[in-house]
């Protein structure tokens, strides 16, 4: 299901600040009082927009999966091979969300649990949307021939989603972005085949 936003003016304002300030310092640094004295609202303002500091999080991370919802609809309207779409699927969502693949993500799962579950979950959905490119890109001949889809329906997502824990994908020695790559590259090219599979990081790195 599509992730409609609503916006008022303090809505708006107090939400671009959340996320300039996240880039910044982190969830875990964030404070109302802050927002408050910087944005000169007070803070009777912002608690008529959002009854607590985890409304203002919810409500951020809905405009997230906005953002990734009107992906998905742009991959759709494009005039390729279900798999250079999926490719370029997994592309835009890694672009959405790397500035959020740092300290971000560590806090909201383990100071949020209950967004970080539904985050999860809409993630989880989103996996439906990719097998059935897998499936045209099966169609296409553009799979490796060894691969069971059903097998990989049931394996893929779990892989992913224990991937991509924040706990995973962080490293002192390298950003979490290419770690992100690395574990793309390496799965990608064992489930393409063919040419796609040759292109596959061509295709994933254009416009960087």
């Amino acid at each position: 299901m599509d992730t409609e936003i609503v916006f008022s003016d303090t809505r708006r304002r107090v939400l671009q600040y959340f996320e300039t300030q996240i880039h910044r310092t982190g969830l875990g640094a964030f404070t109302v009082d802050q927002m408050s004295r910087e944005l000169k609202i007070s803070k009777r303002t912002i608690y008529q927009e959002f009854p607590n500091k985890a409304a203002i999080v919810s409500a951020f991370v809905d405009t997230v999966k906005g953002r990734l919802d009107e992906h998905f609809h742009a991959i759709d309207a494009l005039d390729l091979r279900p798999a250079q779409r999926l490719i370029l699927a997994f592309k835009g969502v890694l672009d959405i969300l790397t500035p959020f693949l740092n300290q971000t993500i560590s806090d909201l799962k383990q100071l949020y649990p209950d967004i970080w579950h539904g985050l999860v979950q809409f993630r989880m959905e989103k996996f439906n949307h990719l097998f059935n490119l897998l499936h045209q890109a099966q169609g296409d001949g553009d799979l490796n021939p060894n691969l069971n889809l059903d097998r990989l329906a049931y394996l893929l997502p779990r892989v992913m989603d224990e991937l991509f824990q924040p706990e995973i994908v962080f490293h002192p020695d390298h950003a979490s972005r290419d770690m992100v790559k690395e574990v793309f590259l390496i799965l990608f090219q064992g489930i393409f085949a063919g040419k796609i599979r040759d292109s596959f990081l061509q295709l994933f790195n254009e416009n960087e």
